[in-house]
């Protein structure tokens, strides 16, 4: 299954910045999920792990160097 992903932040330093919103495109069924608190970032966290599980491919947009650092972090 392949699963596309953009993340939107607050700063481009994961240190500093905050997740704003997490949208991803997974058959053919679009969801974004917004942030306002650091709770709620957890919560979009732990959602998208679950959405990504059973991914065998992840297209992002510049997401190797961008998006994947930056959930890591």
């Amino acid at each position: 299954m392949k699963v596309f992903l953009d993340v939107e932040c607050s700063n481009l330093n994961a240190d500093i910045g905050q997740i704003i919103a997490v949208g991803i495109i997974k058959e053919k069924k679009k969801e974004v999920k917004f942030v306002e608190s650091l709770e709620d970032e957890k919560e979009v966290l732990k959602w998208l792990k679950k959405e990504l599980e059973g991914c065998d491919l992840l297209i992002t947009w510049y997401g190797s160097k961008f998006d994947l650092p930056f959930l890591i972090t």
